[in-house]
């Protein structure tokens, strides 16, 4: 017998700290068995409902509110890019990102992709399935299918052949295929596309953003409703999900003059951005998770701008300008009522613009 080495001692260390993450349902029955797999299984929003709290109560242990119902709905009813963004603590990535894959996959789908910035991020989200595959009781016991029979190199086989690959959005993934069943992926889940390392670059954001709706989207399955699901958030104006947002918004304008960029959703040309705000009219949109009254100490500990950026999808910097629609009240005097004017100037200008300005305030 060969020595381990550490990658096996590690190996051996997770597998005795792993505990089950959700025991088996008591005095069950067949019946009651039979029961809840035709439930599961399914088309809509109760049967999702239904398979997220009976096989993942360890994860959704709140209720969920009509925003998840809204944002299912517009997945489901459509295929291509949908991108999904929200406010912290809306529960996406757990939503899309690990439930939603499952519940497809025991409802047919045979390859599920997932990818990120780079592969050891894509890997965690792998991770995180597999675990529930290797210790969720509830799933293995009606739904043997979802037992690995093996993997090789960032993939795994399930015991019907579907195939769960993690990758980075910098590999080529165009004509990847399950060669077991001879399908091509039918759902792709990205997840932590953008880094902050990134943001001072706009054509990184572009690059990633043109891969996505040019090379991954044409990785799906044609003769499926393939579907990419984009997890991110609108927090920087040169994240690629931010200039989504952006091509979406063009190509609305191009056919309407007057609309709201705060819908809920954004639908663009075979393309939409779903993104939930914490609070509409005031109101939290998930009382359960962030009851309205909590949400005045919230701002303060964000700060303002911290508060916009993370919770309500605005992609804000530090150092932010001014917009005319912020001023909701009020009106601006005469010119004859002003006093004096106050001008205010960045201490980083230069020399220059800096004896330009003064200058001209003599004129």
């Amino acid at each position: 017998m060969k020595s381990l080495n550490k990658l096996d001692h590690r190996k051996i260390d997770d597998i005795a700290t792993r505990i089950i993450s959700c025991l088996p349902f008591t005095d069950d029955t067949p019946e009651k068995q039979t029961k809840r797999i035709k439930k599961c299984q399914a088309d809509g929003w109760n049967a999702f409902n239904f398979f997220a709290k009976t096989y993942f109560p360890h994860i959704v242990n709140l209720e969920f509110a009509s925003v998840h119902k809204f944002m299912f709905n517009v997945v489901e009813k459509s295929n291509g890019v949908t991108a999904i963004t929200g406010f912290r603590g809306l529960g996406k990535s757990a939503m899309f990102g690990y439930i939603y894959p499952v519940w497809k996959i025991i409802k047919g789908e045979q390859y599920v992709l997932y990818g990120a910035a780079n592969i050891e991020q894509s890997n965690e989200k792998v991770d995180f399935v597999v675990y529930e595959f290797e210790n969720n009781k509830r799933l293995l016991n009606d739904f043997p299918i979802l037992n690995i029979k093996d993997t090789d190199d960032n993939v795994f086989f399930l015991a019907n052949n579907t195939k769960i690959r993690a990758v980075s959005i910098k590999q080529t993934i165009r004509g990847t295929i399950n060669s077991r069943v001879g399908k091509r992926p039918g759902l792709i889940i990205l997840d932590d596309i953008d880094e902050e390392t990134n943001v001072g670059n706009l054509n990184i954001g572009k690059r990633k953003m043109d891969k996505i709706i040019q090379e991954i989207r044409g990785s799906l399955d044609p003769l499926s409703k393939g579907r990419v699901l984009w997890l991110g958030n609108l927090t920087h104006p040169n994240f690629a999900i931010c200039q989504f947002k952006k091509q979406i918004i063009e190509e609305i304008k191009s056919e309407q003059d007057k609309f709201s960029e705060d819908v809920l959703c954004l639908y663009g040309e075979e393309k939409r951005l779903i993104q939930i705000p914490l609070e509409k009219n005031n109101k939290s949109l998930w009382e359960e998770q962030y009851p309205t009254e909590s949400l005045p100490a919230l701002k303060k500990e964000l700060g303002m701008v911290g508060y916009q950026r993370e919770m309500m999808g605005k992609s804000l910097i530090d150092g932010l300008i001014f917009k005319a629609s912020w001023f909701i009240g009020g009106k601006i005097p005469p010119d004859k009522d002003f006093r004096e004017v106050w001008l205010y100037i960045d201490p980083l200008v230069t020399i220059f613009f800096y004896s330009f300005i003064s200058k001209s305030l003599y004129l």
